[in-house]
């Protein structure tokens, strides 16, 4: 699911992992034994640097289980068809996104948490850690971090009062926002009034934008094709660094990058308020949630819980903050005041409200629904779909959705 390469709240949310006391002194593994055990570790490029560092603590810790730290082959957005190509040859341990561990789950690729472990989570991590990371009933991920779109925007050219209506921030500046990349354009049928998959994104036949008001959240899509004040991008960067864009939609993994293109002029805000079928609402997002899973085919299942517990504890989530810009969703990490205080963290909690953001859903029918929504969403914003054909495209879509795979 190439959709979530660069996406890849804080709030009160989420979920940890199981306690390494717990599992080091009483349970018998093989990191106890005489010979040394080699997992192997699946990240998104840009984290195999510091997760090697990560990685070094750890194997202080269990001095004979040694850790290879690789580049995802897809990059964790690419996951199930990483690991699915040959479980044998994949990481014991990989990065994934949470909305995919529906579709991992149901192949087999990965096992569900232990009761300790679920415990664990649901004692140190936030609510929406332990929600985003549960499917069928069972729990299958280590969360370590949580990521949400918001306006990142240069203070020098807007400000405050600027952030506060989509309207006037695009008319007193230049918005980059991809909407060939359904996970940033598709959340304004949030905003419309539908629903995909249900409530609780879980529901085969629970989707609700082949209808009139997803009609309308095609038609802002449609305006904003023909808005000065909008502009198609992926290199959100990119386009800040070079003053083409005043602002942009991105998240939390380019932060760090931003701060180095903008430092102090760097300001991240909520989603603002939009008008959608008539009605001013405010713009929803989805709400992603990074985590760590278990190769079922490993050899290794002890050590790897161990390190996906190490990976995803206070210390870890920190790390990865400093370096990558997910907010932790450890409840302890959240105390820290550089993490809470930043605007990024300040706009992020509100994004993370029920209100503001939907868990992405992790059916497997999820992979159709990306492979789909984003030509739709870019053929409108191009004008290459025509808006009597609006309603056909969103039916069409739905019913491939609602398909039992």
């Amino acid at each position: 699911m190439k959709l979530w390469k660069k996406i890849c709240l804080c709030g009160t949310t989420l979920v940890t992992l199981f306690s390494l006391s717990a599992c080091g002194n009483n349970q018998k593994t093989r990191s106890n034994n005489s010979t040394n055990q080699t997992i192997t570790l699946w990240v998104d490029s840009n984290r195999v640097q510091f997760y090697k560092n990560m990685v070094k603590g750890f194997e202080k810790k269990y001095p004979k289980i040694k850790v290879k730290v690789a580049m995802s082959p897809d990059g964790s957005a690419g996951s199930m068809r990483d690991v699915g190509k040959d479980p044998s040859k994949a990481a014991d341990v990989f990065q994934v996104p949470h909305d995919q561990l529906g579709q991992l789950a149901d192949e087999g690729y990965i096992n569900p948490l232990s009761p300790k472990e679920v415990n664990n989570i649901k004692s140190k991590d936030t609510p929406v850690g332990y929600q985003a990371v549960n499917w069928k009933g069972k729990e299958w991920g280590y969360p370590f971090g949580l990521q949400a779109a918001a306006i990142y925007y240069n203070k020098k050219k807007l400000n405050q009062s600027d952030l506060k209506q989509w309207k006037t921030l695009t008319k007193h500046g230049v918005v980059g926002m991809d909407f060939t990349n359904s996970y940033y354009s598709w959340p304004i049928f949030f905003s419309a009034g539908t629903k995909l998959f249900g409530n609780n994104g879980q529901e085969l036949k629970g989707s609700s934008f082949a209808s009139q008001k997803g009609v309308n959240a095609l038609e802002w899509i449609q305006k904003q094709g023909k808005n000065k004040g909008v502009m198609q991008t992926k290199n959100f960067v990119h386009v800040m660094k070079n003053t083409s864009a005043s602002a942009i939609v991105d998240g939390p993994w380019d932060y760090q990058n931003l701060r180095k293109v903008l430092g102090k002029n760097l300001g991240v805000a909520p989603m603002p308020n939009t008008k959608v079928g008539g009605k001013r609402v405010p713009m929803q997002v989805f709400l992603g949630i990074q985590c760590l899973a278990i190769n079922s085919a490993s050899k290794h299942q002890k050590e790897d819980q161990l390190l996906a517990d190490y990976l995803s504890n206070k210390e870890s989530q920190t790390t990865v903050w400093k370096n990558s810009g997910e907010i932790p969703i450890n409840k302890e990490a959240l105390k820290n005041r550089k993490i809470t205080d930043s605007d990024e963290a300040k706009a992020l909690d509100i994004m993370s409200k029920p209100d503001r953001s939907v868990i992405m859903p992790k059916m497997p029918q999820m992979s159709t629904f990306w492979d789909n929504a984003s030509p739709l969403t870019s053929g409108v914003f191009d004008g290459k779909v025509k808006s009597d054909e609006f309603m056909a495209k969103l039916t069409r879509l739905q019913k491939m959705i609602e398909k039992k795979m």
